[in-house]
């Protein structure tokens, strides 16, 4: 598996050897993000403010935008298959959830085409303000553990939570996850356990609709989305397992902190 990413990653170094930046950066957002569980919002400020300090042009950021939703569409793919067996699904809220932001997100990632940069930069900004929000603070009282049988949920508003962060998230390149697992936990109020699990399932659905969204608009850079994939995979791979071995409530914080200073900024620019 290490020669095989090697061999894809020298690939890339001779086809265009800037894009090897590209691919470090997708290895460090994957890792960060599998240790703390908050999908691509990771990666985009790395692609916002760290190639101009690198010597590299600025990105436009729909085309950050629809790079990360190609590299959370794959890894969450591949990571599906083992992880899904390791925690519990509930499946009809995989369909009830996923459906419904699958259907959003493929709406937000066509509208953001007939948008401007500013508004979906915007998006972003506020989006990593509440990661930040639940990184750092928002620690309410967790489900009590039942069996997958026996969880419930209102079907309705996990509709209308589904259609609203689905959108929003489309249109960035999120797909979903930065607002997943606390919807389930603090609002819909599954179990840890269960709402983890079932997580992979809707990110599937919605980064693939995401993708699909991005692809029939024309939004993806095909070399910097191959880079990020080529970073994102060993990178989500090394962090999951990282995160169970290690304590990430640290790093979480500081995580934290980081998207509340990334999202002031990104507000600030866009005022001033």
């Amino acid at each position: 598996m290490l020669a095989a990413w090697l061999a894809a990653v020298g690939v890339i170094a001779l086809v265009l050897p800037q894009l090897v930046i590209f691919v470090v950066l997708g290895f460090v957002g994957a890792l960060l993000s599998g240790l703390v569980g908050v999908g691509a919002v990771t990666t985009v400020p790395l692609l916002l403010f760290l190639p101009p300090l690198l010597g590299l042009a600025t990105l436009d950021m729909r085309i950050i935008a629809g790079a990360t939703m190609v590299q959370l569409a794959v890894v969450a793919l591949v990571g599906s298959f083992g992880h899904m067996r390791e925690h519990a699904v509930k499946w009809s809220l995989v369909r009830t959830l996923g459906g419904a932001m699958g259907v959003a997100a493929l709406a937000g990632a066509v509208f953001s085409r007939f948008v401007s940069s500013g508004v979906l930069t915007a998006i972003f900004a506020s989006l990593a303000l509440v990661a930040s929000v639940t990184l750092i603070g928002w620690h309410g009282r967790l489900p009590d553990e039942v069996p997958t049988e026996r969880v419930v949920f209102n079907t309705p508003l996990a509709v209308l939570l589904g259609l609203g962060s689905g959108f929003l998230t489309g249109m960035v390149g999120l797909g979903g996850g930065l607002l997943l697992v606390p919807i389930m936990l603090y609002v819909l109020q599954v179990p840890p356990r269960v709402a983890i699990g079932t997580s992979l399932g809707v990110l599937v659905v919605s980064g693939l609709a995401g993708l699909v969204g991005k692809l029939a608009t024309g939004q993806v850079d095909w070399l910097l989305a191959s880079a990020l994939i080529a970073g994102s995979l060993p990178g989500a791979r090394l962090g999951a397992t990282l995160g169970r071995r290690l304590s990430t409530k640290a790093l979480g914080l500081a995580l934290g902190a980081v998207l509340a200073i990334v999202g002031v900024k990104l507000w600030f620019d866009l005022l001033k």
